[in-house]
Order: structure tokens, then C-alpha cells, then sequence
């Protein structure tokens, strides 16, 4: 299976994390994901949004009102991705609105060091700043 080169990655369709990524106006990009941030998906989600910034935009949303589940992995990842997004000179921001992802990155206080936003209205503002 992992010899394969059609293999995906994906088991069981446990590891499934959908990402829709929009360009919006003024270079920046948006990526929503939907389901569960685990350990299982955000390798995927790392390096969706790795992608994201490494094209060069001016500002880099991550969209987490769809994500159900926000673990310790997809923590790790959203720091991970805004180091690289800082040293790329881009700015990185998150939405978030519901408790299932506002606790884990209020409590680890990941939100401290990433601005977090309730809407896409106030994460763009954050960005022009």
C-alpha cells in the first residue's frame, strides 16, 4: 500500500481533513478546514497551508469555524505554519468562533501569539494593519 504510488494517504477515510483554499483580494488567501485537526490529518493540513505561504501572498487566513475537533497536533501545526509565514515576511491570522477550537488555542495560548478572529471581516482588517 505505501509502495504505491496512488496511495494518498488516506486509511479508512480517518484521516480526511477538507481544505478549500480561495484567493481574496489584495494577495491574501483563505483556507477553511473542515472535520477533525488531529494527529491524523494535520500532516495534510500542514502542508496545505505550508503551500499556501510558500506562494508568496501578502496574508495567510486559516478558517477553523468548520473544524470539530482542534488537538495538540493541529496546534503544533498552526505554530509551525506561522513561523514559516514570519520568517516569509506574510501575514498569518485564524478565525475561530466556537468553543471547540477557541479553548485548546485560548488555554495554550497560541491565540496570544496568532491573532485569532471571530469573522473574516476582522481577519482581513488584522492583516491590513
Amino acid at each position: 500500500m505505501l509502495d504505491d504510488p496512488s496511495f494518498d494517504g488516506t486509511v479508512s477515510g480517518q484521516n480526511e481533513l477538507p481544505i478549500m483554499i480561495e484567493n481574496l483580494d489584495d494577495r491574501l488567501v483563505k483556507l477553511t478546514a473542515s472535520g477533525e485537526l488531529d494527529m491524523l490529518t494535520a500532516p495534510r493540513f500542514t502542508e496545505a497551508v505550508l503551500s499556501a505561504v510558500g506562494a508568496g501572498p501578502r496574508g495567510v487566513i486559516v478558517d477553523l469555524r468548520r473544524v470539530t475537533f482542534l488537538a495538540s497536533a493541529g496546534l503544533t501545526a498552526l505554530i509551525v505554519a506561522h513561523r514559516e509565514a514570519a520568517a516569509s515576511a506574510v501575514r498569518f491570522t485564524i478565525i475561530a468562533d466556537s468553543p471547540t477550537t477557541l479553548r485548546p488555542l485560548t488555554l495554550t495560548d497560541v491565540a496570544g501569539v496568532i491573532g485569532v478572529h471571530p469573522d473574516l471581516a476582522q481577519a482581513v482588517k488584522a492583516l491590513a494593519r
